[in-house]
């Protein structure tokens, strides 16, 4: 996951970019909305933002509400004050979750987590380095835009739906080729998935094979 930070306290975007690194994502940080922008220029295609309300140089409330409508980032506002009024404001301007500091770094794990997973569950399904984008039926392996097949695309869709769980060539024939009977033989959903193995790079990896019993996508 790729995740953008921004604090203008130096020792805790240090911290917060250490830990979530630690966790796995991949992270960029600015102690400005000026480098913010910067970033932004060179690269959008960011899972999560954090941002600090609170920049020497811009009112996070607007940034949140400027890259909400101009790139959809999932946003979690940063902020010293505990009021109402904020969390409306915040929300106003389409923060997706709100944490007050002082604030315990489990406490914006858990956050993050919960923000990812409404993602996942709405138009955007993600796995490791794979992202699918069901508005724009588009999927990138990391930086790179993977070009698939319908049937490809929706076999990719079905796992990335059933992650870490064996999927059988039954339940394939039914969801990808919409028959229960067995008109699509062995060779077909295996050229299909072998396809898609290569088209996806290294990680079609992620694509493991139960002999005898079918498929299934290691989510990690």
């Amino acid at each position: 996951m790729r995740m953008l930070i921004v604090e203008d306290d130096y020792r805790m975007l240090e911290g917060l970019v250490f830990a979530f690194r630690k966790d796995g994502y991949e992270v960029e940080a600015a102690k400005s909305a000026r480098e913010l922008r910067n970033i932004l220029f060179k690269k959008t295609d960011f899972d999560i933002l954090v941002l600090d309300c609170n920049l020497p140089d811009g009112d996070g409330f607007v940034i949140c509400h400027e890259l909400k409508k101009n790139y959809g980032i999932p946003t979690i506002l940063l902020t010293a004050r505990d009021m109402e009024e904020e969390m409306v404001d915040g929300f106003s301007a389409g923060a997706d979750d709100y944490v007050t500091k002082p604030f315990s770094l489990a406490v914006l794990r858990m956050r993050v987590k919960a923000v990812m997973k409404r993602r996942e569950e709405g138009n955007i399904l993600c796995s490791n380095d794979i992202r699918l984008n069901l508005d724009e039926c588009k999927v990138f392996c990391g930086d790179r835009e993977c070009r698939l097949s319908k049937i490809e695309y929706e076999l990719l869709a079905y796992f990335l739906r059933n992650k870490n769980r064996l999927l059988s060539k039954e339940q394939l024939w039914e969801t990808i080729w919409g028959t229960k009977k067995r008109y699509v033989d062995d060779n077909a959903i295996s050229m299909a998935i072998s396809r898609l193995r290569q088209k996806l790079g290294t990680s079609g990896e992620y694509l493991g094979t139960v002999h005898g019993m079918g498929y299934l996508w290691k989510d990690e």
